[in-house]
């Protein structure tokens, strides 16, 4: 479980600079004084020297008030980790409740909006992709009685469901370095509705019932009314915070054209939240939000099609009403704090171009014993495999798109076979592959091709006096070419050797000491440093990392420095991949009710992580993946298909322009 610490600060720029140096997030800031930071588990927080959990004597009522609604969230949030228990989510069309409405979903909102002289529905221009800082302005609106108006009790809780929803969001992506600014506002107003609920708020009714409550808002800010008003609000909080991006959200207990809608820079929520309750805004205001960034509803009811949503253009295949399969659970579709594939495409995080999709060649879909490797070289994408055939041969696919693949070599199966999964490296503009022979010897061997079709084989090709019980890995690193294996020993601990021109090679080994591993090692290069990833070698099946700035010396885990992904295990080898200026990670689940599932993430700097990780959907493997980028274009990967079929299965990865 990850740690969540409200902290308190004088110089809160500076402390929150210090918390993301030292690994931690900072999903949302409070106010000028305070702002909520995670950890890894293993974090010790008297580290800190610019920020407190301590409350300070001089703290000021508003980030009071917010620190007690974030508490409260807190634990909330701490009480679904804690029980592990999730209600059933109910589809947002459900028969016993209303549903939000933008103007995707809703011709009368459209009309209402084209008297405002709104007609494009797209994200605006304060809000295009859901990344880095975010300002929010929080507008809870009191009318003139008791029933319009908030107790303090209520404005808390509305602000306390409100940082929980965002605290979701951030966490969901880390690599959208997401930061909401929360800007609360207590607006006391003396307009008399125009309806008494929200029947009466329909058709020409529409704009009334939300004019007598917004116009009024907006004035006691300083602002014009209408939606000229709201977003001059909007864009003056982005320049105030020097936000990326801003939007509002009116609350209150007016009547209303609908309990909950978005359009434009802003939403609209009744305090009651229609069915759901207001223990529910939580989920209600994360799924508006998410509109305001461009996701696409996805229930049944919404009239949603498969057509594509967002700034990046993505289908929204998880609609109800598109027949692309299979469905899963999400915000978009249902009343639950779960994001799909699709939209988080939708709100620029990237996103797999799923299916995964069979290799077929010569008319057949090609086969697989154990974990495929990837390489990118000369524009070319090049697959390895150990061929599904009694011989145990290795078997090179090549691909001009990353996604067909239609050349395929064998290699003669009397000089490469192997009882494991092969690797590939690209090194002096050449393709190397290294495989665990196919007997009990368990040497390493190689042999290179400058276009995975003609082969050099040398005829010294084994790693001196090496054995390994696993698959190796290779990578390229300051003019060397490097290899990492599991040694073929009891204490099965990782070994290592590099060659200045890939073929000769130095007679002894270098151990990560006090390193090992139930599995093969992965290794990848970002920037100046050289990365190895691992699976623990206990039950835990943690994954582990290590880096070098020079292939000797090595920052590795030794007595609990955290050198760890968070809160993550995998039941097979780990997959890295350098792509973009960041370092991908993929790997198998290892959960008591999961061995097959693929979770993936990514960081800038290959040693702070995130916290949450996502899981693409409706995917699985029976082997380690394997992850390569294509050119600066997509990410691809590739894997051996779950079940006793064997097949190979490739997808590519869309990443978010942030």
């Amino acid at each position: 479980m990850i740690q969540k610490y409200l902290l308190y600060s004088s110089s809160i720029a500076d402390a929150m600079s210090e918390v993301t140096t030292a690994g931690g997030f900072v999903p949302i800031q409070l106010s000028d004084r305070a702002f909520i930071a995670t950890f890894p588990d293993d974090f010790d927080i008297s580290n800190l020297k610019l920020s407190s959990v301590e409350k300070p004597e001089d703290l000021d009522e508003n980030t009071s008030i917010l620190a007690s609604a974030w508490e409260e969230a807190e634990k909330r949030i701490n009480e679904k980790q804690i029980l592990e228990t999730k209600e059933i989510p109910l589809k947002w069309d459900d028969k016993d409740h209303q549903y939000p409405r933008n103007p995707k979903n809703d011709p009368i909102l459209r009309e209402h909006l084209k008297k405002n002289g709104i007609v494009e529905i797209t994200p605006e221009s304060t809000s295009q992709t859901l990344n880095g800082k975010v300002a929010v302005g929080i507008l809870i609106v009191s009318g003139p009685k008791a029933n319009l108006q908030f107790t303090s009790t209520e404005y808390t809780q509305v602000v306390s469901e409100v940082l929980e929803g965002l605290f979701f969001l951030a966490a969901s992506c880390y690599e959208a370095s997401l930061n909401f600014v929360t800007v609360t506002y207590n607006i006391p107003i003396s307009s008399t509705p125009i309806c008494d609920d929200n029947n009466g708020c329909q058709g020409t009714n529409a704009e009334k019932c939300e004019a007598v409550f917004r116009d009024p808002a907006l004035a006691y800010l300083g602002y014009p009314s209408g939606n000229d008003g709201c977003v001059q609000l909007t864009k003056s909080l982005q320049s105030t915070f020097k936000a990326k991006w801003a939007y509002i959200s009116f609350f209150a207990k007016y009547p209303m054209y609908n309990f909950a809608y978005q359009y434009s820079v802003n939403i609209f929520m009744q305090y009651s939240n229609n069915g759901w309750g207001p223990d529910k805004i939580n989920q209600v205001f994360a799924h508006e939000t998410a509109h305001v960034f461009g996701a696409d509803d996805e229930y049944a009811s919404s009239g949603c099609t498969c057509d594509v949503s967002g700034t990046y253009k993505v289908p929204n295949n998880n609609c109800a009403n598109c027949a692309y399969t299979p469905k899963v659970i999400c915000l978009m579709n249902q009343n639950d704090l779960t994001l799909c594939n699709w939209t988080r495409g939708q709100l620029g995080w990237g996103y797999w171009n799923l299916p995964f999709k069979n290799i077929i060649d010569d008319g057949e879909p090609r086969k697989t014993s154990s974990a495929p490797a990837l390489a990118y070289l000369s524009g070319k994408m090049f697959m390895a495999v150990r061929r599904d055939n009694p011989g145990n041969g290795i078997r090179v696919l090549i691909s001009s798109d990353g996604i067909t693949w239609p050349v395929s070599h064998h290699l003669d199966d009397t000089k490469v076979s192997t009882c494991d999964s092969p690797a590939l490296a690209v090194f002096n503009n050449k393709l190397y592959l290294f495989w665990r022979t196919n007997d009990s010897n368990n040497q390493i061997k190689f042999a290179y091709s400058p276009d995975g079709i003609n082969w050099t084989i040398p005829t010294n090709n084994t790693l001196p006096g090496q054995s390994t019980s696993a698959a190796p890995a290779a990578a390229s690193f300051n003019g060397k070419l490097y290899v990492f294996w599991r040694a073929n020993i009891a204490a099965n601990t990782i070994y290592y050797m590099a060659s200045s021109d890939g073929t000769t090679w130095p007679s002894t080994s270098t151990s990560l000491a006090g390193n090992s591993t139930l599995a093969a090692p992965a290794a990848a290069v970002l920037g100046s440093k050289l990365f190895v990833f691992w699976k623990s070698n206990d039950t835990q099946n943690k994954i582990y990392k290590a880096y070098s700035t020079d292939g000797k010396g090595w920052v590795k885990d030794s007595a609990g420095t955290g050198m760890t992904i968070p809160n993550q295990t995998t039941s097979a080898s780990p997959a890295i991949a350098s792509f973009n200026n960041r370092l991908y990670l993929a790997w198998k689940a290892a959960d008591a009710n999961d061995t097959t599932s693929i979770y993936y993430g990514s960081s800038t700097d290959g040693i702070n992580w995130g916290q949450q990780f996502p899981k693409i959907d409706s995917t699985s493997t029976s082997a380690a993946p394997a992850i390569a980028g294509f050119g600066t274009k997509y990410l691809n990967m590739a894997l051996k298909a779950s079940g006793t079929g064997n097949e190979i299965l490739t997808d590519n990865f869309l990443p978010g322009l942030f």
